[in-house]
């Protein structure tokens, strides 16, 4: 749990330095991406815990559009691929790339 910590202390310093804020983000904990133990989900300086990976994924991408976050740019083409694939969520804010019409193009 010390080493999340000091993780999310970095991530925070580098986005203050960006003059940016944390956007809501998921941390997985465990051994290897087959042993997940747990997930966390984090909102406004608060983690809330899930046992579920699919279920940390699915509030993730909820707090973006309750709280009309924009979706980092480092993950936009992930979570924009989320949001429209799985989701089947379109906006009039949606900013296609490269990345994202090549992926949707393959469904």
């Amino acid at each position: 749990m010390i080493k999340f910590h000091e993780d999310f202390c970095q991530r925070e310093i580098k986005y203050l330095h960006h003059g940016t804020t944390i956007q809501p983000y998921i941390s997985f904990v465990g051994e290897d991406v087959q042993s997940i133990s747990s997930c966390y989900v984090r909102v406004n300086q608060r983690f809330w815990c899930f046992e579920d990976p699919l279920i940390a994924l699915e509030v993730c991408f909820n707090t973006f559009f309750v709280f009309n976050c924009n979706y980092p740019k480092e993950c936009y083409d992930s979570w924009l691929i989320v949001q429209q694939l799985l989701f089947q969520l379109h906006t009039p804010h949606d900013k296609s790339t490269s990345i994202t019409k090549s992926v949707s193009g393959q469904f």
